[in-house]
C-alpha cells in the first residue's frame, strides 16, 4: 500500500484526510503526521496503520484530558473514567494515564492534599468521611494515610468536630432545648458520626460542646 496523498481538510487544516492507493483511509493530525513522519509517496503496511490509529486515539484523549485538567485537578480514577465515558479504549486511556503521571499532570498525592483542603473549607467533617471520598476518587490506601497523618492530626480532627458540633447546636437550639442530656447526646454524636468524625473524638467534643451550651 502506497501513500497517494496527505490532503488538509477544509474545516480543520490542522487534521488531514490520508489517502492510500488512491482511496479515503483515516483522518489523522499533523501531531501524528509529524511523529510518523508520513509523506506521499510512502508505502506502508496493515500494521502501521493499526499503529497510527493507536495513536491518533491517544493524541485524542490528551487533548479532552488536558481539557479536563484545565478546570480541576482530577485524580488518575477520574481521568480514566472519564475518558472511557467518551469512548476511548482501555489501553488508550492506561498509556495516557501512565504519560501523565509520568509528567506530573497526574499526581494522586497532590491531588488528594487538596481535596481534603478544599472538603474542609466547605464545611467540618472527619477523618472517615474524609478516607471514603477518597477511596471513591480511586486514591490508593497509602497515599490517604499519608495524607491523613500529615494534614488532618487529632488536634485538627477535634476542632473541626468541636465547630461542626457548635454549629449544630446553635442552628437547633429550639429542638435541643427540649431534649434532656442523654437524648441530647445521642443526637449530637449521630450527627457527628454522619459527618464521618471517629467515636473516640465524639465522645470528647460532646461533652465540651454541651458545657459549652
Amino acid at each position: 500500500m502506497h501513500i497517494t496523498a496527505i490532503e488538509p481538510q477544509k474545516k480543520d487544516p490542522l487534521r488531514k484526510n490520508l489517502i492510500i492507493d488512491g482511496k479515503f483511509s483515516l483522518v489523522i493530525s499533523t501531531d501524528v503526521l509529524v511523529q510518523f513522519g508520513l509523506r506521499s509517496g510512502d508505502q506502508v503496511d496493515e500494521n502501521v496503520l493499526t499503529k497510527i490509529r493507536a495513536a491518533e486515539e491517544l493524541y485524542h484523549a490528551k487533548r479532552k484530558a488536558l481539557e479536563y485538567l484545565s478546570r480541576r485537578m482530577h485524580s488518575e480514577k477520574e481521568i480514566a473514567q472519564k475518558l472511557q465515558k467518551k469512548g476511548f479504549s482501555v489501553e488508550a486511556v492506561q498509556r495516557l494515564v501512565d504519560d501523565f503521571r509520568s509528567s506530573g499532570y497526574l499526581n494522586d498525592t497532590q491531588f488528594a492534599v487538596a481535596y481534603v483542603a478544599d472538603c474542609l473549607q466547605k464545611r467540618p467533617i472527619g477523618r472517615r468521611s474524609l478516607t471514603q471520598r477518597l477511596r471513591l476518587k480511586g486514591i490508593d490506601r497509602e497515599i490517604i494515610s499519608n495524607v491523613m497523618t500529615a494534614t488532618l492530626e487529632t488536634e485538627k480532627e477535634e476542632a473541626l468536630a468541636l465547630a461542626a458540633a457548635r454549629k449544630k447546636l446553635r442552628g437547633a437550639r429550639s429542638q435541643f432545648e427540649k431534649l434532656d442530656t442523654p437524648r441530647k447526646k445521642q443526637r449530637l454524636a449521630r450527627f457527628l458520626a454522619q459527618r464521618g468524625f471517629e467515636w473516640e473524638t465524639i465522645g470528647r467534643v460532646i461533652e465540651t460542646a454541651l458545657h459549652e451550651e
